[in-house]
């Protein structure tokens, strides 16, 4: 008998050390789109709940605590879902070593700033309590203080052969009502690197690239690295456009494509209609034409590379 029982107490040990052993860290991640939304449209929020682990978390739940001044408009599921006094809690259940995603769509209905803060539990022991809250906060405007920014890939080459130079003409536009500040342009080429770029230049603000950031040898790395121009503009009033020229060298083989994008940002106005901010083209690369009448026998040339292509002949 009092064997027995020695086992039945070192059985119970060994459970409950196993319990206790049993870590789960949840994590919580937030995140809101657009961050500077207008007054009365839509803004969306995403939550990420994540087990690290090592062991299955019980129970896990998610409360949000829904901002003030905002309408809840709809959730991507209701499964788990309810509403408890302005919070939106989402009850999860049990969570292998996974995330799992949820977005909810929320209109502000004054402007202002607001804070969205959600939190994550479970009855498993969680070793890390400083990842189980996440915090984001938005920034709402009236309309009249916003302003619609437009991208155009005005002119561009349908083809271009190889070793050619390649020029493409963009316009910004700002259709208002606010002025815009801070605007942000980006333009890529793929597959092009640095060694490709030429010049760049816009009729309002500056133009750069990472070489102009670049010291003595370190440049030459910098030309491998993808090509990406940036502009940066001050202001651009509403109802006004800026005109950015980017001039390039199709390092490319015949037959490849080069994709070019161009999109524009501000970092402290809002824009009511992004859907316009970025706009693409394709350029085919075709093969290297040399002009018959062009008789180089005899003649003393050089083909001038410069890291964008065939170049030209000199004699």
């Amino acid at each position: 008998m009092q064997t027995r029982m020695y086992v039945m107490i070192i059985a119970a040990m060994i459970f409950a050390a196993g319990t206790a052993c049993a870590d789960s860290d949840l994590e919580i991640h937030t995140y809101a789109n657009p961050l500077m939304p207008i007054v009365g449209s839509d803004l969306t929020y995403t939550l990420l709940a994540r087990n690290i682990g090592p062991d299955e978390a019980i129970g896990v739940t998610v409360t949000d605590v829904l901002p003030l001044d905002t309408s809840l408009v709809s959730v991507s599921t209701t499964q788990g879902i309810t509403i408890d006094a302005g919070d939106l809690v989402w009850d999860i259940g049990n969570l292998g070593l996974a995330w799992v995603s949820i977005n909810f769509i929320m209109t502000p209905l004054t402007a202002g700033q607001f804070t969205n803060t959600a939190t994550i539990s479970s009855t498993s022991f969680d070793p890390v309590l400083t990842n189980n809250a996440a915090t984001i906060s938005v920034t709402a405007v009236d309309e009249d203080q916003a302003a619609d920014l437009d991208v155009i890939l005005l002119d561009y080459p349908e083809t271009v052969s190889e070793g050619s130079k390649a020029t493409y003409t963009i316009l910004l536009t700002n259709n208002g009502p606010a002025t815009a500040l801070n605007l942000e342009f980006t333009f890529t080429a793929s597959p092009l690197t640095l060694g490709s770029f030429q010049s760049a230049e816009s009729t309002s603000g500056f133009c750069y690239t990472l070489i102009n950031t670049c010291v003595g040898f370190g440049c030459l790395y910098i030309l491998s690295e993808p090509l990406e121009v940036y502009c940066s503009i001050d202001s651009l009033p509403a109802g006004e456009t800026a005109t950015i020229t980017v001039n390039l060298g199709a390092s490319l083989s015949a037959g490849e494509i080069l994709g070019v994008t161009s999109s524009i940002s501000s970092g402290t106005t809002a824009d009511p209609d992004t859907s316009n901010n970025i706009d693409t083209h394709t350029t085919l690369v075709t093969e290297y034409q040399i002009d018959p009448s062009d008789d180089d026998s005899g003649s003393s040339c050089f083909i001038a590379t410069a890291g964008w292509g065939k170049g030209t002949c000199s004699r």
